[in-house]
């Protein structure tokens, strides 16, 4: 069976592509497998360290609460900060 030139450069073009992709996408991976399992850890360590800031600095309960808040309301000025240097 005749194939033509132009599907075999294509095939080709595609071949490489892959394989290129799958040789480099491992690296990304597991860099990215990295940076959420630490992610994941730190705000799993929230639920021992906020009880354990309560008891050692004598904190109420509102007081620490903010030590929660202010954990997750960084994502939203981090947040605040990406619009902001992307639109200056």
């Amino acid at each position: 069976m005749y194939i033509p030139l132009k599907y075999e450069a294509f095939k080709s073009h595609i071949f490489n592509k892959i394989y290129f992709m799958s040789k480099s996408g491992s690296s990304s991976f597991i860099a990215i497998v990295t940076v959420f399992f630490f992610w994941g850890f730190f705000a799993a360590s929230n639920g021992i360290f906020i009880p354990f800031c309560k008891t050692h600095f004598n904190l109420t309960q509102f007081q620490s609460q903010l030590i929660d808040s202010a954990f997750y309301g960084a994502y939203f000025i981090g947040l605040y900060c990406c619009i902001f240097f992307r639109c200056s």
